[in-house]
Protein backbone atom coordinates (compact mmCIF):
# COMPACT_ATOMS: atom_id res chain seq x y z
CA UNK A 1 0.00 0.00 0.00
CA UNK A 2 2.72 2.41 0.82
CA UNK A 3 4.66 2.00 -2.34
CA UNK A 4 1.16 2.74 -4.21
CA UNK A 5 0.71 6.22 -2.76
CA UNK A 6 4.84 6.40 -3.00
CA UNK A 7 4.13 5.76 -7.14
CA UNK A 8 0.74 8.00 -6.89
CA UNK A 9 3.09 10.84 -5.22
CA UNK A 10 5.90 10.78 -7.58
CA UNK A 11 3.23 10.72 -10.67
CA UNK A 12 1.73 14.05 -9.59
CA UNK A 13 4.80 15.50 -9.27
CA UNK A 14 5.73 14.91 -12.72
CA UNK A 15 2.07 15.23 -14.28
CA UNK A 16 2.27 18.97 -12.31
CA UNK A 17 5.87 19.69 -14.05
CA UNK A 18 4.50 18.43 -17.72
CA UNK A 19 1.52 20.92 -17.31
CA UNK A 20 3.44 23.70 -15.89
CA UNK A 21 5.58 23.37 -19.18
CA UNK A 22 2.96 22.79 -21.64
CA UNK A 23 1.35 26.51 -20.30
CA UNK A 24 4.47 27.68 -20.80
CA UNK A 25 4.07 26.72 -24.14
CA UNK A 26 0.86 27.90 -25.09
CA UNK A 27 2.11 31.38 -24.02
CA UNK A 28 5.18 31.52 -26.08
CA UNK A 29 2.78 30.16 -28.99
CA UNK A 30 0.25 33.16 -28.36
CA UNK A 31 2.35 35.43 -28.13
CA UNK A 32 4.42 34.50 -31.17
CA UNK A 33 0.85 34.99 -33.02
CA UNK A 34 0.21 38.39 -31.76
CA UNK A 35 3.96 38.89 -33.01
CA UNK A 36 3.28 37.50 -35.96
CA UNK A 37 -0.11 39.96 -36.34
CA UNK A 38 1.94 43.07 -35.69
CA UNK A 39 3.89 42.28 -38.35
CA UNK A 40 1.51 41.58 -40.43
CA UNK A 41 -0.49 45.06 -39.77
CA UNK A 42 3.06 46.92 -40.48
CA UNK A 43 3.41 45.23 -43.42
CA UNK A 44 -0.12 45.97 -44.87
CA UNK A 45 0.40 50.16 -43.97
CA UNK A 46 3.60 50.13 -45.66
CA UNK A 47 1.85 48.58 -48.59
CA UNK A 48 -0.68 50.93 -48.52
CA UNK A 49 1.68 53.70 -48.27
CA UNK A 50 3.98 52.15 -51.35
CA UNK A 51 0.73 52.03 -53.52
CA UNK A 52 -0.25 55.95 -53.19
CA UNK A 53 0.64 58.13 -56.05
CA UNK A 54 3.96 59.92 -55.68
CA UNK A 55 4.81 61.63 -58.61
CA UNK A 56 6.97 64.40 -59.98
CA UNK A 57 3.18 65.99 -61.01
CA UNK A 58 1.01 64.90 -57.97
CA UNK A 59 2.00 63.52 -54.30
CA UNK A 60 -0.78 61.89 -52.18
CA UNK A 61 -2.12 63.44 -49.34
CA UNK A 62 -0.97 60.67 -47.16
CA UNK A 63 2.37 60.71 -48.14
CA UNK A 64 2.80 64.72 -46.52
CA UNK A 65 5.68 64.68 -43.43
CA UNK A 66 4.04 63.91 -40.24
CA UNK A 67 2.71 61.49 -37.98
CA UNK A 68 -0.83 59.79 -37.59
CA UNK A 69 -2.21 57.40 -35.21
CA UNK A 70 -4.72 54.70 -35.62
CA UNK A 71 -5.90 51.71 -33.38
CA UNK A 72 -6.42 48.24 -34.95
CA UNK A 73 -8.39 45.57 -33.07
CA UNK A 74 -7.65 41.57 -34.00
CA UNK A 75 -9.45 38.83 -32.77
CA UNK A 76 -7.45 35.97 -31.10
CA UNK A 77 -9.08 32.96 -29.93
CA UNK A 78 -11.14 34.29 -27.01
CA UNK A 79 -10.04 37.58 -26.64
CA UNK A 80 -9.37 41.23 -28.69
CA UNK A 81 -6.33 42.63 -28.84
CA UNK A 82 -5.51 46.47 -29.67
CA UNK A 83 -2.53 47.58 -31.91
CA UNK A 84 -1.73 50.96 -31.31
CA UNK A 85 -0.37 52.48 -35.50
CA UNK A 86 1.98 55.03 -35.39
CA UNK A 87 3.01 56.47 -38.92
CA UNK A 88 5.77 58.41 -39.23
CA UNK A 89 6.63 59.78 -42.96
CA UNK A 90 9.77 62.10 -43.40
CA UNK A 91 11.46 63.39 -46.06
CA UNK A 92 14.44 63.06 -47.34
CA UNK A 93 14.82 64.48 -50.47
CA UNK A 94 12.63 65.82 -53.30
CA UNK A 95 12.21 62.85 -54.99
CA UNK A 96 12.69 60.33 -51.83
CA UNK A 97 10.85 59.98 -48.69
CA UNK A 98 10.99 57.73 -45.66
CA UNK A 99 7.75 55.54 -44.00
CA UNK A 100 8.41 54.07 -40.77
CA UNK A 101 5.69 52.18 -39.60
CA UNK A 102 5.72 51.27 -35.07
CA UNK A 103 3.10 48.67 -34.39
CA UNK A 104 2.60 48.66 -29.93
CA UNK A 105 0.47 46.39 -28.62
CA UNK A 106 0.50 44.78 -24.62
CA UNK A 107 0.35 41.43 -23.39
CA UNK A 108 -0.18 40.20 -19.72
CA UNK A 109 1.00 43.62 -18.82
CA UNK A 110 4.08 43.84 -20.55
CA UNK A 111 4.51 46.31 -23.78
CA UNK A 112 5.60 45.29 -27.22
CA UNK A 113 6.80 46.76 -30.24
CA UNK A 114 7.47 46.17 -33.85
CA UNK A 115 8.75 48.68 -36.43
CA UNK A 116 9.15 48.54 -40.09
CA UNK A 117 10.65 51.45 -42.40
CA UNK A 118 10.86 51.72 -45.87
CA UNK A 119 12.02 54.22 -48.69
CA UNK A 120 9.84 55.56 -50.99
CA UNK A 121 10.42 56.51 -54.38
CA UNK A 122 8.95 59.18 -57.07
CA UNK A 123 7.17 57.20 -59.81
Amino acid sequence: MIEVLFSIVILMIVSMALMQTSIVGVQANLKNSLREEASRIADETIGDLRSRVFSAAITDSQLDAGTTNATVTRNFRSFKTDYSVKTTIGDISASSKQASVEVTWNFKGSDYKHITTAILGRK
